[in-house]
C-alpha cells in the first residue's frame, strides 16, 4: 500500500522543497569508496552507505544533471534510506566527481551500463 505523499507544513510549498533539497544536510553519513568495474579498463566510483553488517536490501542512487554522490539530495535520500533500515550505494557517472578520473567515456542518457553493472 503506498500513501500519498503529505509534506510538512513548513514544506508545503513545492517551491520551498526545491529549495530545501539544495541545503547541505546537517551532517553526512560515511561512505565506503567502492571502485564498479567497466569494460576497457575504465572503472566507475561509487559510494557505500551501509547501516550494518547485516544482509539488508539496498537502494541504488543516481544523481542527476550536474550532480554526483556527493550532492545534497543525494545525502538526504541516503541519511532517509538508512532511517529506514537500507543499505544505499550512490555511484558518480561517467564524467563526473571521481568516477571521471576511471572512465576515458563520458555518460549520456541512453547509457544504462553505469547503473546495470552497479546493481
Amino acid at each position: 500500500m503506498t500513501l500519498p505523499f503529505s509534506p510538512t507544513r513548513a514544506l508545503a510549498n513545492p517551491h520551498v522543497q526545491s529549495l530545501f533539497a539544495a541545503l547541505p544536510p546537517l551532517s553526512r553519513p560515511l561512505a565506503t569508496a567502492i571502485r564498479v568495474p567497466l569494460p576497457r579498463d575504465e572503472w566507475l566510483h561509487a559510494s557505500g552507505f551501509f547501516v550494518d553488517e547485516k544482509k539488508r536490501r539496498t537502494a541504488v542512487l543516481v544523481h542527476g544533471m550536474a550532480g554526483s554522490s556527493e550532492s545534497a539530495y543525494v545525502s538526504r535520500a541516503v541519511i532517509a534510506l538508512k532511517k529506514k533500515g537500507f543499505h544505499a550505494v550512490a555511484i558518480d557517472l561517467r564524467g563526473t566527481n571521481r568516477s571521471a578520473a576511471g572512465a576515458n567515456t563520458v555518460y549520456h542518457a541512453g547509457l544504462t551500463e553505469d547503473v546495470a553493472r552497479t546493481i
